[in-house]
């Protein structure tokens, strides 16, 4: 009796395990994708325009772009994790890249807003790299800088890997050194260990590139620590900057006008060549 009790205590241990591995991949989606249910519009606000950017056979991305003169600079952002197109709107920040007098463009993200498919590190990066190639080919962009905030760092980071000459700086708001680091801030190791299976290893990835880099990243920071942001600094051969805002969060760091003014300054001095 007691044999064939602890014979079922194990399959039931080893049918636990098992789905627990086999539930992993979703659970890590769940966490670290939780795309906002605030509805993002088919058409956007002026002076907004659409772009649906092919990324297969059977998926569109819908970017929201604006296009001034073909001799500005362009800015191409991507957001954090719990962020859409509309949110971005109705935070502001359209209104900042708008002040800096480049072209931008906004990538919403696999499975976000009005985009079929789903997010994982291989569809955000696969996406990243065929929108940065459309701007390149549809306006002829010679000057490129890429911008990300959070999730939207590492995209970034990992996108600047093409040695396209017209890719001419890289902006990390909030980077983190790596996916596995950051949750570990947060998690036990083995817990960490054992569901996540996304990486988005920057710190492996910043000493392939040469451009200029700045980092922004907030001194109060409670979801990915600053000292991230330190350790990284030191990977890249070009760090242009590593500013701290004091008294700055996660959360509310694009709020802070030293942020854009960094970011104006740092634009006007690596697109002017």
């Amino acid at each position: 009796m007691y044999k064939s009790l602890k014979l079922k205590w194990v399959l039931i241990f080893i049918f636990l395990f098992i789905l627990v591995v086999l539930m992993r991949e979703k659970i890590t989606q769940f966490l670290l994708y939780p795309a906002p249910a605030v509805q993002v519009p088919h058409n956007p606000p002026l002076p907004l325009l659409n772009m649906m950017v092919s990324v297969s056979d059977h998926e569109q991305l819908q970017c929201w772009y604006h296009y001034q003169q073909n001799a500005q600079p362009w800015l191409i952002y991507f957001h954090g994790n719990g962020e859409n197109l509309q949110t971005l709107w109705l935070s502001g920040i359209f209104k900042e890249f708008e002040k800096l007098g480049v072209n931008y463009l906004v990538m919403e993200y696999p499975g976000y807003g009005n985009n079929r498919g789903n997010p994982n590190e291989k569809s955000l990066l696969q996406s990243a790299r065929i929108v940065v190639e459309k701007v390149q080919n549809d306006f002829q962009a010679e000057k490129i800088i890429l911008f990300g905030w959070s999730l939207g760092a590492a995209v970034a980071v990992q996108t600047a890997i093409n040695k396209s000459p017209s890719l001419k700086g890289l902006i990390l708001a909030s980077p983190w050194w790596s996916l596995e680091a950051v949750a570990k801030e947060h998690y036990p190791d083995w817990l960490v260990n054992l569901f996540l299976t996304e990486r988005y290893e920057s710190f492996s990835v910043a000493p392939l590139l040469d451009m200029p880099v700045l980092i922004i990243h907030g001194s109060r920071d409670e979801i990915i620590p600053v000292q991230q942001s330190q350790q990284l600094s030191k990977k890249f051969s070009r760090l242009f900057q590593l500013v701290e805002i004091p008294q700055a969060q996660h959360g509310d760091l694009m709020s802070f006008s030293m942020v854009w003014e960094t970011i104006a300054t740092f634009l006007g001095e690596v697109t002017a060549k």
